[in-house]
């Protein structure tokens, strides 16, 4: 299994114990979100692994990114049967807030 980028940027920390960036994003979410952002490409199954989340809660975190237009999920054209998920922009603006917050 490949090496991933699993380190959460500090000013994501307090996001992450509970307050919220964005109300509908749950602190799951939020860690997927930041290390799909560190990780273009990663499979479902690599970002259950690297957070230690079941894959069904892993599952359930993409969807709900999705649905917010966060991070889009892509065939992998190496392996047709694995599906590679990206941030979008808007997910990516998210995630460059956070460092935001820590300069501020």
């Amino acid at each position: 299994m490949a090496q991933y980028d699993i380190t959460i940027p500090p000013a994501a920390a307090p996001f992450l114990l509970g307050a919220s960036l964005d109300s509908r994003m749950s602190c799951r979410e939020m860690a997927a979100l930041v290390i799909v952002a560190r990780n273009p490409g990663a499979s479902i199954r690599h970002l259950a692994a690297a957070t230690n989340m079941p894959k069904p809660c892993a599952t359930r975190a993409i969807d709900n990114l999705e649905e917010m237009k966060l991070v889009s999920r892509q065939r992998d054209m190496d392996d047709m049967r694995s599906v590679q998920i990206r941030v979008t922009d808007a997910g990516a603006e998210i995630v460059r807030g956070l460092g935001r917050r820590k300069a501020a």
